[in-house]
């Protein structure tokens, strides 16, 4: 089961990367799979050109072992075009290459562009391609791709055959312009350039460029001007090659034309199929537009009925909330009036005992004369009762202050409690909610899931069922092909038999005579 949700693997259908061989591409491209034997692909058609051949592994594999045998090749500093032209000589000038991308170069050949003078080559990239330094600056031109002659036909002029000795000198190793370099930059001298010397190679490479030009077109056209016997034996395998090369681009250019115009019919019925997609399309679109615009208003009219049920839940909270202050306006005019109550009380009870007072003064003034002795023992009996009552008036005034202070306490407690439930009561509420919204959210990937799992069970059905047809397909070919070969076999046999006994019957013995 874990093959089946492999991103990674291939089936008729699927994209994958290949190098296209086609002319047009000649590159690593995306392709479709178009067949397969068991995991090994077959055939693949490219998506940039449409053509369908077999598959070929990218070219992008082999890059890194390419790269490496560049790189040996690398000089350990590139050398400046002034390093390079002060070491040239007047023989490598007269050898100068015309640039022309039908043409191969190896490092440090002397190239004279028609646009960017003359340079030298530096270094041989891959994808043929070579970097050529010029006086202004470097840069990545193509070689060897005679494919892009009709693209470029003003650089891909029929190039000169090259020396003798120049075609089969060393390939490996630094050649003798880049050894003079190399050991010019070991000894450490200056490069001094001389402005008349360095014109006048310049020119000579230049003559000698356009020398092998002219000779290039002249090996290109039919013979005009150079006889058969003037040319050496290089140059006449050299026309003969390009004689050959010219009749193999006839036939690619009618191979193109032939391939231009397969295309343009691909492209007419895959514009036909793309107006009956985008019909499709149009139409699909609708019925989306359609449920989205009917998804919208379930979606409005739950907004709705979600917004009235919040609001009602938002009025039920305000009542709460309003209820609540009113009990605790309720109980602080409460805890005011014993407040109250109690300082009246008081005040009573100290007016009763001023009054008390006065009239045991009003009682000790009228004994007071008569009774002194009696009058000071009512004074001091007096002066006891005023402290026992006092004493008693301040007991009572603390129990007060004591019974209020209680009252208030017990109001804060009860604000605390409620306080508590309600603030309880909202974190209940938002864990059922929260508990909800999870429970939805499981609900909806365990369904993904489940349909993940139900398309994966059907497309391994549709394998299987593929598979078990191709072998039933191949073992009723197998079965018509032993079928056959058993009844060539038996008329084989039989005709065989027949002529044998043709053979027999024609040579019956003679009857030998009676004897008498």
């Amino acid at each position: 089961m874990d093959s089946l949700f492999d991103d990674d693997q291939d089936e008729v259908g699927s994209e994958i990367e290949a190098y296209c061989p086609s002319p047009r591409c000649k590159a690593d491209t995306n392709h479709t799979v178009i067949s397969m034997y068991e995991d090994e692909i077959r055939r693949v058609q490219c998506q940039v050109c449409g053509d369908v051949h077999a598959y070929r592994k990218p070219r992008g594999d082999v890059v890194e072992a390419t790269e490496e045998v560049v790189a040996r090749r690398k000089l350990s500093r590139k050398p400046t075009w002034e390093e390079a032209m002060a070491q040239v000589t007047e023989q490598e000038l007269a050898s100068c290459r015309p640039y022309s991308i039908r043409d191969t170069y190896e490092e440090m050949d002397v190239v004279s562009h028609p646009k960017f003078g003359t340079g030298f080559v530096t270094e041989l990239l891959p994808d043929n391609k070579v970097e050529i330094t010029f006086k202004d600056e470097r840069r990545v031109l193509v070689h060897n791709r005679s494919d892009l002659a009709t693209k470029m036909p003003d650089l891909a002029e029929m190039p000169a055959p090259r020396d003798v000795k120049k075609r089969k000198r060393r390939k490996k190793g630094p050649s003798e312009l880049a050894a003079r370099l190399l050991g010019e930059r070991t000894e450490g001298s200056p490069v001094e350039m001389d402005p008349e010397t360095t014109a006048a190679k310049l020119a000579a490479a230049q003559r000698a460029a356009e020398e092998k030009r002219l000779l290039a077109m002249q090996i290109a056209a039919t013979g005009g001007g150079l006889d058969e016997a003037e040319l050496t034996p290089a140059q006449r395998r050299e026309r003969r090659r390009l004689e050959k090369e010219a009749e193999r681009e006839r036939k690619r250019q009618e191979r193109e034309a032939d391939k231009t115009r397969k295309a343009a019919e691909r492209e007419a019925d895959k514009a036909r199929k793309a107006a009956e997609r985008d019909k499709l399309l149009a139409q699909k679109q609708k019925e989306r537009e359609r449920a989205k615009l009917q998804q919208e208003k379930d979606r409005e009219r739950k907004r709705l009925q979600a917004e009235k049920d919040r609001a009602k839940r938002q009025a039920q909270v305000e009542r709460d909330r309003a209820r609540a202050q009113a009990q605790k306006e309720r109980d602080k005019q409460r805890a005011a009036a014993e407040r109250d109550r109690a300082r009246q009380k008081a005040e009573a009870e100290r007016e009763r005992a001023r009054q008390a007072a006065e009239r045991d003064r009003a009682k000790v003034q009228a004994q007071r004369e008569r009774e002194r002795a009696q009058a000071q023992k009512e004074r001091e009996r007096a002066q006891a009762d005023k402290e026992r009552e006092r004493a008693r008036a301040a007991a009572e005034r603390d129990r007060a202050k004591a019974q209020v202070q209680k009252e208030r306490e017990r109001a804060a407690a009860q604000k605390e409690r409620e306080r508590a439930a309600a603030q309880k009561e909202r974190e209940r509420a938002a864990a059922q909610k929260e508990r909800e919204r999870a429970a939805a959210q499981k609900e909806r990937e365990r369904a993904a899931a489940q349909k993940e799992r139900e398309r994966a069970a059907a497309q391994k059905e549709r394998e299987r069922a593929a598979a078990q047809k191709v072998r039933e397909r191949a073992a009723a070919e197998k079965e018509r092909e032993r079928k056959k070969k058993a009844a060539a076999a038996a008329a084989k046999k039989k005709a065989a038999g027949s002529a044998g006994k043709k053979k027999a019957a024609g040579k019956k013995p003679k009857a030998r005579p009676r004897r008498r």
